[in-house]
């Protein structure tokens, strides 16, 4: 089955694993909204919330130049740095 992009298919794998049981937990990974910073008080407790919640270790990932990326990178290049 071909998905008509990347963006629909991260989508659908994000919440397929959160929806699934898992008997061994697998590392979470935060990815921060607009004029937003992993170091932010509120992304660290979320951070903090998953790691305490799935018993793995939880990671915030920000990506390019913070907010001026965040404001203009598309989604899609963002999610490509992601997995690269």
């Amino acid at each position: 089955m071909a998905f008509p992009s990347k963006f629909l298919a991260f989508i659908l794998f994000l919440v397929f694993i959160t929806i699934t049981p898992f008997s061994h937990s697998i590392p979470v990974i935060v990815i921060h909204g607009i004029r937003d910073q992993c170091a932010n008080r509120g992304v660290k407790q979320f951070t903090e919330f998953l790691t305490n919640f799935s018993g793995s270790k939880g990671y915030c990932l920000e990506i390019g130049d913070e907010t001026w990326d965040s404001w203009f990178m598309p989604l899609e290049e963002q999610v490509e740095l992601l997995t690269t």
